[in-house]
């Protein structure tokens, strides 16, 4: 599928129910000033989804269909706009986060996929239940909040960041409507199950410049910015950076177990 599409009308009663469609979308821009239950498709190389709200996006396709299945590369923009019923979204991909900039109004209930990598960038300013990635990850990611991330690849050139506003831009830095804004955050439970690598990882973490592990960054919040569990399996390099007001007492790294206060990369 190629082409744009746009629906309009009253957007409290424009409702979509499923939008399935048994290939590849391979351009093109879909709008829809509504709700939309359940977009699904094997796969979506370029373009941009717009919507109020949305319930499921879904990449998944069988298995002959090849190993590029269920990959996501498209722009996505959720308003949360209108007087419709709350949604919170779930975003399921079978395959790669190639790319896009995602700009999201509303709670996303779960984010999976197998690998994202740098190309990539999600600004959400809802609260974000969790967090799967069954590859590696890379490439930016911020929500008010974060329940529960888990990364089962490394972590590598990743920004991950709970209380910042990235903006229209979707990345650090910006002016008007590009503007960051950062507050408390916080993180219930991170875990990376391989070496984390030049990445930068936080809980109200603000970098006071647009760039981060410079000398000058600050936590906003206080206590109340917190990342209650963190286990990091493999190593942690010194040029990555993870701020918080608050951590448990003992934080996991290579598997063991150590006081937060004793690792450097702690803000």
């Amino acid at each position: 599928f190629s082409g744009d599409v746009t629906l309009t009308g009253d957007t409290n009663r424009l409702v979509l129910g499923q939008v399935r469609i048994f290939g590849v979308i391979t351009g093109g821009d879909f709008n829809l000033a509504g709700t939309a239950g359940t977009v699904l498709a094997f796969r979506w190389d370029a373009g941009s989804f717009t919507t109020q709200r949305v319930k499921n996006i879904i990449m998944r396709a069988p298995n002959w269909f090849g190993p590029t299945s269920g990959d996501m590369t498209a722009d996505l923009v959720i308003t949360g706009d209108g007087d419709g019923k709350p949604v919170r979204t779930t975003l399921s991909f079978e395959g790669a986060i190639y790319g896009g900039n995602w700009n999201i109004a509303t709670d996303v209930n779960r984010l999976a996929a197998a690998t994202t990598i740098l190309a990539w960038s999600a600004n959400i300013t809802g609260r974000v239940q969790s967090v799967l990635v069954r590859g590696h990850f890379a490439g930016l990611l911020s929500a008010a909040s974060f329940g529960s991330i888990d990364v089962r690849g490394e972590l590598n050139r990743a920004t991950i960041l709970a209380g910042a506003d990235l903006g229209e831009d979707v990345a650090i830095g910006g002016t008007d409507a590009d503007a960051d804004t950062y507050g408390s955050g916080t993180i219930d439970r991170l875990t990376i199950r391989s070496r984390v690598r030049s990445s930068t990882l936080g809980a109200g973490l603000d970098p006071s410049n647009d760039r981060f592990n410079d000398g000058d960054d600050v936590i906003h919040g206080g206590t109340d910015s917190f990342l209650k569990k963190l286990t990091i399996r493999g190593t942690l390099d010194e040029d990555t950076l993870i701020g918080a007001g608050m951590y448990p007492d003992n934080i996991v790294i290579e598997g063991r177990s150590v006081p937060s206060n004793t690792v450097d990369n702690l803000l």
